[in-house]
This record gives structure tokens, sequence and C-alpha cells, in this order.
């Protein structure tokens, strides 16, 4: 959900495919949260429309997305700086994570903290629990939704536990990769997928299972996964490898995911099926993944280059924090409510106005965030001329660029 470092290969060139990718996990969790907060006001009533809402819950796997690309682009970046000293190696990645991070969180959780309470006073979705900053605090909301559930934290902040999943990846896996070679790191990717297995299987026999996924351990898999991509792009050999068979591993993939729930209940693999499946997830978005960078010239990165996806990519980590608060606020007010009935003519009709609406309030919210002090600090307090607009111009007929 973080960083811009798509930007380049290990040859050095722009890579806009990856925006793209970085575009489409952040449309598909709008779209989720978008029809799931919509639908409690407007609830689905035809078939149709509640084949529209069970699709739209693969929305939540945009996440998984995002983990993959970061595990790609955080192991790349410690990759190509092993070399360094260790001054440079640890304290030039923590400074640059922080300045990517912690501004537009702070502001986030300031304004879901006191403002949003403060503007609906008495409303439940806004209501701070007791001990709930302390988690915030310290980056470790999966670790407090896990243990308590979601009432653990404010409603508008849940999606906080994907991003202390990444805190807590940075704060081990820079002193995991420094300087061991390819083959080493391919072991610790290994490993990792172990360990995601093992928890999800040990959440099983401990249920509920969705509060155990939501731990880093769970999530390791995902991470390794981008992780094995950043490996082997950086060895001629294997990228062109990558080329040739990542397409096909991708197809592999899908159908064995969606395959796997046949399993479940009916034979002794019904645990080996729910615990192996989010990896054969991680595998197909890491394929995906690997397509786009061994073929940076490939129909798949031509596709994903486009630009409405690069533009939703850049700003993926603002529109990901403020997403649920706005859609949260506007449900809970009754004049915007009336508004998007009226416009979308009830029923389902109304569920896509809100979810249409609330997108481009919340995407407005993200470029003014970048405008207003993101693109500064980004850049280390120090603007230049490319800084001082939006990397990314949606309209291509308003671009000068």
């Amino acid at each position: 959900m973080t960083g811009s470092e798509g930007r380049r290969t290990v040859t050095d060139r722009r890579l806009p495919a990856l925006d793209g990718l970085r575009g489409v996990a952040i449309l598909a969790v709008l779209v989720y949260h978008g029809i799931m907060y919509g639908t409690r006001l407007w609830p689905p009533g035809t078939d149709a429309e509640l084949a529209v809402l069970s699709l739209s819950r693969f929305g939540e796997h945009g996440v998984s997305l995002f983990f993959v690309l970061s595990g790609f682009l955080i192991t790349g970046i410690l990759i190509d700086a092993s070399a360094a000293s260790p001054a440079e190696y640890y304290g030039h990645f923590y400074a640059r994570r922080a300045r990517r991070i912690l501004p537009t969180y702070v502001v986030t959780v300031l304004v879901c903290l006191a403002v949003l309470p403060a503007l609906w006073p008495g409303r439940a979705e806004f209501a701070v629990p007791s001990g709930s900053t302390t988690w915030i605090a310290t980056f470790l909301v999966n670790v407090a939704v896990a243990h308590s559930g979601w009432a653990a934290v404010p409603v508008v902040l849940g999606p906080l536990w994907s991003l202390s999943v990444e805190e807590q990846f940075y704060l081990v896996w820079p002193w995991l990769v420094r300087r061991r070679p390819p083959a080493q790191l391919l072991v610790l990717a290994v490993a990792a997928v172990l360990l995601a297995f093992v928890t999800r299987v040990i959440g099983l026999g401990r249920p509920p299972l969705w509060q155990w996924e939501l731990l880093t351990p769970a999530c390791a898999d995902m991470l390794a996964a981008g992780a094995v991509v950043a490996v082997l792009v950086r060895d001629a050999q294997w990228r062109g490898r990558l080329a040739v068979w990542a397409p096909a591993v991708a197809i592999v993939a899908a159908i064995l995911w969606w395959l796997l729930p046949l399993l479940d209940h009916r034979s002794v693999l019904d645990v080996p099926a729910i615990a192996v499946r989010p990896t054969v997830l991680a595998t197909l978005f890491a394929a995906c993944l690997a397509t786009v960078v061994a073929a940076p010239a490939g129909r798949m990165a031509r596709a994903l280059s486009a630009r409405p996806l690069r533009f939703f990519g850049r700003y993926s980590y603002a529109i990901y924090l403020f997403n649920q608060p706005v859609m949260v606020a506007w449900y809970t007010t009754p004049a915007l409510v009336a508004v998007t009935a009226r416009v979308g003519g009830g029923g389902f009709g109304a569920v896509v106005v809100f979810a249409v609406a609330t997108t481009a309030v919340t995407t407005a919210l993200a470029v003014g965030n970048w405008v207003a002090y993101e693109r500064r600090i980004l850049a280390g307090g120090r603007p230049d001329r490319s800084s001082l607009a939006p990397p990314i111009t949606f309209w291509p007929w308003l671009s000068k660029r």
C-alpha cells in the first residue's frame, strides 16, 4: 500500500505497469468497500445484485496484491543497497520508509481520533475504544484485532491492520536480507511460506481463522512471493525464464485457487486446502508481477500501463487510508444518504452511486494530500520542479508533459 519505488527496475528503467498493478489493487479494495457499505443501506434484492455483491468480495484480495508488491519493492531496494555501510543501509532505508508512511498515517489517525468523533458525536462508527491509541501508535493494530476483534480499534481505522503488518515486516526483513546471496534469500522466502502455512493451520484449530490471518506470520507468504520475484529478476538468465514461464504459472495458480475450495470438508485435505489457498493466490499475483517485470513491453505490461490505473496506483496509499473514513462518514450522514438514494433511484443503483461518489471524494482528498505536503516530504524537504505537480495527469488532454 505504500511506496512509489515501483518506478524503476533493476535496470533503472521506469516501469509504469507497477503503478498500474497498484492501481488494480486499490480499485479492487474501493469496489469491495463501496459495495459492502452501500448494501448496508440498500440490500440487494435480485439474483443479479446478489451476484455482483458476491463478486465484489474478491476485492478484499487487493490487500494481498499490495503485500506481494511490497515484498518485491522492499526486497529489491535492500538487495541494491546491500553493499552500503550499515549506517547507510539501515539509516537510508528507515528514513525513506518514515517519510513515505508517517505523515499521511499521522494525519489520518488524528482526523479519525479527534475530528470525526467531534463531528459525529455518539456514533458508534467513530467511537475510540479504550487502549486503541496505543495499538495504533505502535503499529500493532493487527495484533489487537487478532486478539479482540474489530472492536479493539475505531471502525474507520480498521485498514491500519495491513500497515501494521508492513511495519513489522520492515523491522525484520532488512536484517535478514543484508549481504545474503540469492540462494539464501530464496531459502528465507520458502521458510516464510511455511511459516504462513503453519500459522493458518493453527488458526483453523483455534477459530476464528480470519483473526489469525491478520498476524504478520500468516501474511509472510505474500511478502515472500514478491521477494522471490525481486531476487530472480536480478539474474539475467532467470529474468528470461520468467518472461516465458510466469504467464503459465499465473494461469495454473488461478485454476488451482478456484478449485481448492471444492476440497473443503470433503476429505482429509480440507485443512491443507484452506491453509494453502492464500499461498496459491500469492503465487498468482507474483507470477503476474514477474510477467510485467520480465517483459516490460509485453501485453500485460502495456495493459497495466493505462493512465487511469497508473493514476490510482500513484495515489493508492492515501486512497487506502482515506477511503473507509469517507465511506463511513457518507453513510452516517442522512442528507448524503438521501441524495444518493435520489440520484441512484434507490435499490442497487444507489449502491453504485455511493461507491462512485465516495471513490471520487477519497481520490480528491488523496490528490490534495499530495499537493499539500506529501510531495515535499518525499523529496526530503527540497521540492524540485517535478514535485510541484502530481506525478501523473489522469486526463491526458490536460497534460503538458
